[in-house]
Order: structure tokens, then sequence, then C-alpha cells
């Protein structure tokens, strides 16, 4: 699917040199996979994780960023002031390296699984989307305004800074989401169960994890492949409508919409969005309270208010 998509994107691009550019990722990416499957596969999460981002790299390559059709309609749709496609590519550039650098740390370091692993993966996929920058600013640097459709700003005087938030915000989705899935992968791998204390001697275990792959477990496949996809497309609307809080851009509306599709899936994302809209009805009670007018004048037909009876001085008589 990737090739062929490589070779579509090939044909015919906007723009060719940012087409190189944007693709260049896919381009060394895919032969080191391709020689290490034997030396060291990875697992089958990862792999498919992969093939999604270099698939909207491809696109984004093929249209230039500012100008991916999906980006024109969620502008629509939104009422965005801008394609904001190029955010969807910096949620997966931190979505997918985060689970790469889980999986390098879980198999290549003392590490395991909780605060410390979880703090630095999102610090290193901060310093993947930094260095990311760096290249942007390099070319820009180099091509001048040639490099102005690789950059894709449009305009946007934080669009850095933008980047590497939504790059932060896809790692933090990506571990909360995945980190189960993950592990259960990793204990199909020859690298990692081979360590002390764990069990595969006959050196068979990678494949586990690609059993889920066959015929017979496609049930199970569809279910993880259904979550990835959630956590995907709902981390993406989670933190676009973040993003909207300081940005233009309905937050109120976006924000339970991401929470509601990640809510298919994830018990914590529906007790978030439970949060969110008895917040959002308290608030919208209080300004209906505040805004409504006294009813001072009397119904229509009702009797006139009784006159108040003024206590006078003189004695009775």
């Amino acid at each position: 699917m990737v090739a062929a998509a490589l070779l579509w994107s090939a044909i015919g691009p906007h723009d060719r040199l940012t087409w190189w550019l944007e693709v260049l990722p896919v381009l060394v990416a895919a032969p080191i996979l391709i020689a290490t499957r034997r030396r060291f596969p990875l697992t089958p999460l990862l792999y498919v994780l992969i093939a999604a981002h270099a698939l909207v790299l491809i696109v984004g390559g093929h249209y230039t960023y500012a100008r991916v059709p999906l980006g024109f309609w969620m502008e629509d749709w939104f009422g965005f002031a801008r394609n904001h496609y190029d955010r969807i590519g910096h949620v997966m550039q931190g979505f997918v390296p985060a689970i790469v650098a889980r999986e390098l740390l879980l198999r290549k370091t003392p590490l395991r699984p909780g605060a410390w692993l979880f703090t630095i993966v999102t610090l290193s996929v901060l310093g993947v989307s930094a260095f990311y920058e760096f290249t942007e600013w390099w070319a820009a640097l180099a091509g001048g305004g040639a490099a102005s459709d690789f950059l894709g700003t449009q305009g946007d005087p934080w669009d850095t800074q933008w980047d590497m938030f939504c790059a932060f915000c896809g790692a933090i989705v990506a571990q909360l989401a995945l980190a189960r899935l993950h592990d259960a992968q990793l204990e199909g791998l020859v690298a990692y169960d081979a360590r002390p204390g764990r069990g595969c001697p006959d050196h068979g275990c990678w494949t586990k994890g690609m059993a889920l792959l066959k015929p017979e477990s496609w049930e199970i496949t569809y279910r993880w492949a259904r979550r990835i996809a959630i956590s995907i497309v709902g981390g993406t609307v989670l933190a676009i409508g973040i993003a909207m809080i300081v940005l233009p851009g309905p937050a109120l509306v976006v924000i339970p919409l991401g929470l509601a599709i990640l809510g298919v899936e994830y018990a914590w994302a529906r007790r978030w969005l439970r949060k969110v809209k008895a917040r959002t009805s308290a608030i919208v009670a209080r300004v209906r309270n505040t805004t409504k007018k006294p009813d001072t004048e009397p119904e229509p037909g009702g009797a006139e208010p009784a006159a108040a009876t003024v206590p006078t001085d003189d004695p009775p008589r």
C-alpha cells in the first residue's frame, strides 16, 4: 500500500522539491525496516503505525500540506482560517515516534513501563519535533522562497510552536491509548522475552505477534485496527480542539467531539466527556441566570399587588 501510494505521489506532484523533502523520511526508513526485519523485527503495531505515518507524509508531499483536500474539507466543516492538514502531520509526528521510542527503550534499556518511561518518551518526541523544525529552518535558509511550500506556515507566526504542541499531544495520546496493546505485542518478541527473567527459549516468540494477522485471528486484528484508528482520529481532533482554546475556532464543540470519538474505546475519555458536559451545562445555566430579566410586571388578568400597610404612631380609638 505504501509503495503504491508513493508511486502515485511521485506522478505530477504540485512541487517536485517539496515532494522530495516531504517523502525523504519514507525513502530513508523503508530500506532500514526491510534490512532489519529479521535481525531486529518490530511489533506489528509499530509497523502499522509507521505505514500510516508514511501515507500522511506521501499525501502531503504530493499536494503540499497547505493544499491537501482533506484540510480544505476540515476548513469548511469547522470554519478554520487555514488548511490544518499539517497539524495532522505533526500529531502523527508525535504519535508514531512515541511508540518507536517506547519500543526501543523497552527492548534496549533497563527501563520498564511506568512514569519514567512515559516522561522520557515524551521528551524524546519533543526533541524529534524540535530537530524537524531545525530542518525546516535550514531548508528555508538554503532554498529561500523555494522552500515556502515545505515550511507550510500559511501566515501563522506561531506555526513552529503549534507544530511542537501537536507532536506533544500526539505522544501523550499514543502512550495512554496504546500502551497495553504495545506491551502485549512486545511479549511476543524474541529480543524482548529473551532478557533475564523472561521466557522464550524456543526463539519462536515473533510468531505469536504475527499470528494475530492470520485469518483465524482477524476479529482480534480488527479490534486492534479499530482501536488504532480511533486513537489517531480522536487524538487529532482533541489536539485541534485544545489548540482552539487560544486559536480562533469552536473549542467547546471540537474538544467534546474528540473525547466522544476516543470514548468509543477508552473509559477515561468517557469520564472526561461527562465532566466537560457537566461543566459546560453549569456555565450555560449561569449565563442564562445572569442574563434573565426579573419579571416585575403583573400577569395579564391578574390582580394588582396589594399595597403595603404602613404602620403609624396614632393610638387606637
